[in-house]
């Protein structure tokens, strides 16, 4: 199926709804706000406790089956966990919450709305910057595959 956008972004948009839908109401452990940032150096995101900022990074070809092409298109999904003096809850404890919930709600939907193959959830890296932004890092991989002449229809 021939698309507008390239496949990436259809996923990136799947990714973001799903996070999206992580919801104390809908029965996980925090809500979360997913971001897709407009400018490289973040200056148009203010660090706030449960915003999840969405990064398309490098990606790489597994292999090249034939009359179509084959990607892994590489996300980095940075989850801001803020440190502060009113929880009662670990900060590690509170970063595993974001991450394991993240994962599950990911597993919900695999092929990214028939747009990939498959969804791969990858390591997870707190993060501290030392002036008080904090957070864990997740790395997901979602593997897709295009026409070979042409990146914008799926197959």
């Amino acid at each position: 199926m021939k698309t507008e956008k390239p496949i990436t972004e259809y996923i990136a948009e799947s990714l973001q709804a799903a996070i999206n839908h992580i919801t104390i109401a809908a029965g996980f452990h925090q809500t979360l706000v997913a971001i897709r940032r407009s400018r490289i150096d973040f200056r148009d995101v203010t660090p706030t406790d449960g915003h999840v900022l969405i990064m398309q990074v490098e990606d790489e070809q597994p292999g090249q089956p034939l009359g179509c092409a084959e990607w892994i298109q590489k996300y980095l999904i940075a989850c801001i966990v803020l440190d502060s003096d009113d929880e009662t809850t670990s900060i590690e404890a509170r970063q595993a919450q974001v991450r394991d919930d993240i994962r599950k709600k990911l597993m919900e939907n695999p092929d990214r709305n028939g747009h990939a193959i498959d969804t791969i959830n990858g390591p997870c890296t707190p993060f501290d910057d030392e002036e008080g932004l904090m957070g864990i890092i997740l790395e997901t991989d979602v593997h897709y595959r295009t026409k070979h002449d042409d990146p914008y229809e799926r197959i």
